[in-house]
Formats: C-alpha cells, structure tokens, sequence
C-alpha cells in the first residue's frame, strides 16, 4: 500500500509538471548545456532511445553531469580520453551508465545506499547482472540532497532538486559517474595514499599461483563478491601465509571469494546471520555488533568498491576455512589474526606480503624476485604477468549495447526495484498524494 501510494504520487507530480521532452529540458537548463550538446551532436540515437522512454511504463533517471563536470574531464580517468579521441561508442557506454532505470528522486530515496542497475550492458564495459550498479542515497538538509556513488568510490552529489520530464527525472550531478574498472585495475590502485589500507597483499597473492583459474576466475566471472583483506592484515601474518603451499594458499583466498548468479552481495544486502557460500566450498558468517559488520571474525572495513564484475569489500583479518567458529571481539577494532602472526607491530608497506606477484610490477632492482612455497617451484613476480586476464584491458571497438543486444556474460535489462522507507511513506506521503491528486 505504501509503496503504491508513493509511486503515485511521484508519478501524478512529475506528469504535472513534465510534459516536456528530455530534449526539451535539457535546452532550458542553463547548467545542463554541455551535456545537451553532446547528446545532440554525436549520441541522437541515444537520445533517440531515451525519449522512447514513458513515464507509466518504463521510466527512467537520467544522472546528467553539469557544466561543471565537463569542465574538470581532462582529469577525470577514461572519460577524458573518450572526449578527447572524440571516441563516440565509448563515450556511449559512458553516458548508459548514467541512466538507471525507474523512479530515483528525493522521494523514493532513503538513507541508506541503494545499488541500482543501469543501461550499461555492453561486455567491453560491464559483466554484472542486469546491468553495472549505482548507488544511491538520500542525505539530510533542507531540502535534502542526493549522492550517488559509482566505480573507484567517485561520489556524485546533485543538486537539490528532481527536474522531471515526460519519460522520468533529472538529477543534476556535480561529476561523471565513473564506469567501475576490472579487479585488477581496481585492486592495483585502490587506496595509494594509505598502504596499510591498500588491498594489493591480496591482489599479488592471487597472481602468486602455479595455476591461473583464481586470477581469471575474480577478472571474467560475472556478479563475483570480493572481501579483500587490507596489507597489514597480509602482514601480521605474513609468515604463516609464505609459508603455505600453493594449494592451501589457494583454498583461504578462495575462501575470500561469493561467487552469485544473481548479482553481488553489496552493503545494502548486508544481514545479520547470513551466511554467504564462497568459492572454496565453505560459509562465510556475517554477523552486525556495535554499528559495525562482521565476516567471521573480520571487521568490514570498507563497503562497495564497484568493479567491472562485482564488488570489492576490505576487511581487516586474513579469514581461514580451517577456522570458521572464529568469533568478532566487538569491543576491539582491529580483530586478532586467525593465523599465526609474524609479530609486527608497525605496518611497514615495502614488507607487505605477494606485493611483487601483482600484474604490472615492477622490480626496483633486477635481481629482485618474489618466491613463496608451491607444490613444486617458486613462481618469480615477472612470470605472473602473463596470467593477468585481457579483460583488464577495456576497448569500445565492440561499440555501444543495444536495447535489443544479447550479452553473453547473462546480463540483461531489468527495471530497478525501489526501495522506500516507511516512516517517510507515513509522514509525508499522504500529504503529497493530497495535493498531487488535487494539481493533476
């Protein structure tokens, strides 16, 4: 009932006011101008297909970025250079990740991230299911304001208002949405300020591996879950980890690993007492104490770090198969090690564990090797390189996805559930329909 009561009233407001085209409105807004300009001189089929859009059957929320965010794009990762090149099916995949299907308004948005899918599809881009995810949330103020959040954690507030038009709503976004990149891009780079935070322990150790199915397991499998514990995690038990072979190495990092054939586990499917099956077989347990969540004993640092594939989640322990009645000390932030500890006691980056194994790498000395213990040989940090999947690399050459286009990778489009939020629904909504029903 309260979802209904609140969909009807957005639509009985937005159809008042919107009877315009998404041309049309796009024209009249003075802050919106570069964005209409590339709509209309070199993407016309996309606007094409947005228009086609009708706000009772299937509409849409069009992330437009402003003036503003087209004057920051030479610095801005793959966007800029898509500009530049004048690259016109990249560009394309750009701007589908920037309309989410249905209703995302200050009206139907709450206060906790949401992640929707999009019209980004096309597999040079994305393999997630239903198309790449943006989140959403609503933030207090007068009048309330909007965030959305896309790849590399890029925060996109818009402005405080909902434009609507005749096939759904505009929300005015102060930068690009950013298209999330492949694991290892993502994993490679996250967090270069804060080494103890970085992830590229666990990243190297994937690439430390006599057989390649991890590494191109976590770069092409679709809707994968990734909880990637943080370098010092790698390094108090840096020992224990060396020393392991290959195989055991393999089977508590795959115990890191949710693979899904309905899409990533994101923070807002986050329950206490779930129980989440990994790649190696066993349960993962999550459980919430003291505003925090807990995987196993590992504190979750760090939420929805989107990647191509899926979604990256830092924690802060090493999680072990071998221990999964292991128990979270709310009361302490950082959790004990699960294995056994090196006896560490400040992070030092230059010894964080399998850094030299991570794709791309490059030896500060010519002699200098990365070696652990396999089931039969070291393996030398340049001999992984060529593990790394092709699909770190991105091209558009494949061009834009159609409505109709079917991508192998199993994603198709889908119209975004909406969640809404029922102490909003009661205090407000009644009001709105009133005066809705009485405009329209």
């Amino acid at each position: 009932m309260k979802l209904t009561l609140t969909f009807l009233t957005v639509q009985c407001l937005v159809a008042h006011v919107a009877a315009q085209s998404l041309s049309a409105v796009l024209s009249s807004q003075k802050n919106l101008t570069s964005l209409n300009e590339l709509l209309t001189g070199q993407l016309s089929q996309l606007v094409d297909e947005l228009e086609r859009h009708d706000l009772n059957e299937d509409p849409i929320t069009l992330l437009a970025p402003s003036n503003q965010a087209f004057d920051t794009l030479p610095n801005v990762q793959t966007i800029g250079q898509a500009v530049s090149d004048n690259n016109t099916a990249e560009l394309e995949n750009i701007l589908r990740y920037h309309v989410l299907p249905g209703i995302h308004s200050s009206q139907t948005l709450n206060s906790s991230f949401a992640f929707y899918p999009s019209l980004l599809t096309a597999q040079n881009f994305t393999n997630v299911t239903g198309g790449q995810r943006v989140g959403a949330v609503l933030q207090s103020g007068t009048p309330p304001e909007i965030v959305f959040l896309s790849g590399q954690g890029t925060r996109s507030a818009v402005s405080k208002q909902d434009i609507p038009f005749k096939g759904g709503v505009i929300q005015q976004i102060d930068a690009f949405a950013i298209p999330p990149l492949p694991f290892v891009d993502t994993a490679a780079t996250y967090n270069l300020a804060d080494g103890a935070q970085s992830i590229t322990s666990f990243l190297g150790a994937v690439y430390a591996q006599s057989n390649a199915s991890l590494p191109r397991l976590l770069n092409t499998t679709s809707d994968v879950t990734i909880f990637a514990p943080a370098n010092v995690a790698f390094e108090l038990v840096r020992g224990a980890l060396t020393s392991l072979p290959s195989r055991a190495l393999n089977d508590i990092l795959s115990y890191h690993v949710v693979p899904s054939n309905v899409g990533p586990t994101y923070s807002s499917n986050f329950t206490n007492a779930t129980t989440l099956r990994t790649l190696q077989g066993q349960n993962l347990t999550m459980s919430f104490s003291s505003n925090s969540y807990f995987l196993n004993s590992a504190r979750i640092l760090t939420t929805d770090i989107l990647i191509a594939n899926g979604v990256i989640h830092i924690i802060d322990n090493v999680v072990s198969p071998n221990s999964t009645a292991a128990l979270p000390n709310p009361e302490t932030y950082t959790q004990a090690p699960i294995l056994p500890t090196t006896g560490v006691i400040n992070f030092n980056s230059s010894a964080a564990p399998f850094t030299t194994f991570v794709p791309g790498y490059v030896p500060s000395s010519t002699s200098e090797t990365a070696s652990f213990s396999t089931d039969s040989a070291s393996v030398s940090g340049g001999d992984m390189l060529a593990t790394a999947s092709s699909s770190s690399t991105r091209s558009a050459s494949s061009g834009a996805a159609s409505p109709s286009e079917s991508v192998t990778s199993s994603a198709s489009r889908v119209h975004s559930k909406m969640g809404f939020d029922w102490v909003f629904g009661i205090l407000t909504a009644g009001g709105l329909f009133v005066g809705a029903w009485m405009a329209c």
